[in-house]
């Protein structure tokens, strides 16, 4: 048997680089926080609304629908980012933010469609996000279109296209950004509402 004699800073290497093949970095969690300010109060009746809204079904592109921060890197590339990720599903996430803004934008009750009764609720919100852009250190893009079903056959459409600036540099503001752009979905769709129950 032929022994070949390795120098110790050759051992040395092999083993930082067989540690650092081993380990990789721990993902990071973030959710979709609804906006935030007191923008979403000024629409809200004081006195509370005696109806309620239910939010769904609300559908997202597949190509985002994945745990994964799904980042646009250009105009037809997009990146899987597998150590930054979304808490819960985006299509569970994006219908609680949006019932969580409807809330305090009407003052009024409501809930995540389907559930097992619907018999208090006036008005149903079905939204299809077309659009869910993330460009790092840029901006987060919503395009939505949502249909409003009212009382008696009523109802009311529209489409959203909300792009907000990240702000700052880094994946926080990345989501924080979406949260926003989600709000601005929102008080478009809480605007039909409340064109409805003026009778418009």
């Amino acid at each position: 048997m032929i022994c070949v004699p390795v120098s110790r800073s050759a051992v040395v290497i092999a083993l930082l680089l067989a540690g650092g093949c081993s380990s990789s970095p721990q993902p990071r969690y973030y959710t979709l926080a609804s906006g935030q300010g007191p923008e979403k109060t000024e629409m809200a009746n004081s006195s509370g609304a005696a109806y309620a809204v239910a939010v769904g079904p609300v559908s997202v592109p597949a190509v985002v629908d994945r745990p994964q921060f799904v980042i646009q890197v250009a105009p037809s590339r997009v990146a899987l980012l597998e150590d930054q990720r979304w808490a819960e599903p985006l299509n569970s996430s994006i219908p609680r933010a949006i019932a969580s803004d409807l809330a305090k934008l009407l003052g009024v009750s409501v809930v995540i469609f389907p559930q097992d009764s619907l018999v208090d609720v006036k008005y149903r919100v079905a939204i299809e996000i077309r659009n869910f852009v993330s460009v790092p250190g840029e901006a987060a893009t919503v395009e939505a279109s949502w249909t409003v079903y009212g009382p008696n056959d009523s109802v009311k459409r529209g489409l959203s296209v909300a792009s907000e600036p990240t702000k700052e540099a880094g994946y926080d503001a990345l989501a924080a950004a979406h949260g926003r752009a989600l709000m601005r979905v929102s008080r478009d769709v809480a605007a039909a509402i409340q064109s409805a129950e003026a009778g418009g």
